[in-house]
């Protein structure tokens, strides 16, 4: 349903400066930042996928896209699947798999990086927060979180959700070493190739305000009911990682890292974007991540031994399906009034490459005047600008 959704789109924005360096397998592009990214798995997949499906329809690129997409919804019911009822895991799954409110990162083919990085990273958790502790898997967790690095900086917060478990859980603290290959490989390449890639440090004030907004955004746009009430949940979220840290007791593996991560990654967010974007946190792109991580705090707290007392009354199951359907059902609206949006957007760019590809060169539009080369042209489109307008 939703590659068929998306069939009609085609390629715009950051896709184009990709499409142009396609054919370039050097050492220097495959490690040269994408903004704050090391996106080096991304150039490689893309590479591939041109050199094998040219740019003649954008499905086999949305397809793999659609992919990863499944892998993390499939990576979350598993998680869920240790913690909650069955019925409770489902309803994540489903929520995640139709997360119209995130729609940027399930309609856009670029965003495959993000999407294969928090795929690598979900089962990398799925490895390393299993009981009992998984020794025999530790090379699988560790090449993992060595590859989600390598796709975006999302893979960050993967590895800081696990450092955060490892460090906070005693008897994990021996499996902290696990998280060091991914922190050590992403400052190696951040000294030799991502510094300067973050302008203006922000002030403390700003990213605090960042930070709250933020949060408090993706947790209303994730169960669709504003961001008032998203950040009464995000406090809730974070009162229980605080008391099952506390308290004594044991300790919600999911709920802590979970919540760990979702701050890291606004943190991070801020000090990459605060200023240059201040209003970037409302992107769908940014929902997205921190859906994934809102929704494993939530498994976690759900997974208390006395609200699993509850699962089998019919109250409890009432309350907890109500707030999924609500959820779904604004998901699933906010998809589809995304995909009418992007369907315009894809007629636009349409129209815009027939038009130059029709006339270039002629008095209608002088490529000497306007367009100094094709690549010209295609970098106007990765602005997203009109390339039928000026120089």
């Amino acid at each position: 349903g939703l590659l068929f959704l998306g069939s009609n789109l085609t390629f715009r924005g950051d896709e184009w400066v990709t499409i142009l360096y396609a054919e370039d397998w050097s050492v220097d592009r495959l490690m040269d930042p994408h903004y704050i990214h090391w996106a080096m798995g991304t150039r490689v997949l893309w590479n591939v996928l041109q050199a094998l499906f040219g740019l003649g329809s954008y499905v086999p690129y949305l397809a793999v896209l659609l992919a990863f997409h499944v892998a993390i919804a499939t990576g979350l019911f598993t998680l869920a699947r240790r913690q909650v009822p069955a019925f409770i895991a489902l309803a994540v799954g489903t929520l995640f798999l139709f997360l119209g409110s995130g729609a940027g990162n399930v309609q856009l083919a670029f965003q495959r990086g993000w999407n294969a990085a928090a795929a690598a990273g979900i089962f990398a958790l799925l490895i390393l927060l299993r009981e009992p502790r998984p020794h025999h898997r530790w090379l699988g967790a560790i090449l993992l979180l060595l590859g989600t690095i390598t796709w975006s900086s999302i893979g960050l917060l993967f590895v800081a959700a696990a450092g955060a478990v490892m460090l906070l859980v005693p008897s994990r603290r021996r499996d902290l070493w696990t998280v060091v290959p991914a922190l050590v490989a992403f400052a190696t390449w951040y000294v030799a190739y991502g510094r300067g890639t973050v302008g203006e440090i922000p002030g403390l004030a700003l990213v605090q305000r960042y930070v709250v907004d933020g949060i408090a955004n993706a947790t209303g746009q994730t169960f669709g009911l504003g961001a008032e009430v998203g950040l009464v949940l995000a406090v809730l979220f974070a009162v229980a990682a605080l008391v099952n840290l506390v308290g004594g007791r044991r300790l919600r593996l999911l709920l802590i890292a979970g919540s760990v991560a979702l701050v890291v990654q606004w943190l991070l967010l801020a000090w990459a974007r605060a200023i240059p974007e201040p209003n970037a946190f409302t992107s769908t792109r940014y929902v997205y991540i921190s859906a994934i991580f809102i929704l494993m705090a939530l498994v976690g707290l759900l997974g208390y031994r006395g609200w699993r007392r509850q699962a089998h009354r019919v109250p409890f199951i009432a309350g907890v399906l109500a707030v999924f359907v609500v959820a779904f059902a604004w998901n699933v609206h906010e998809l589809y009034r995304s995909d009418q949006r992007k369907q315009l957007d894809a007629y636009d760019h349409r129209a815009a490459i027939e038009f130059v590809a029709t006339y270039a060169g002629t008095p209608a539009v002088p490529l000497e005047q306007s367009y100094a080369s094709v690549d010209r042209f295609l970098r106007r489109l990765a602005d997203d600008e009109d390339p039928r307008s000026g120089a």
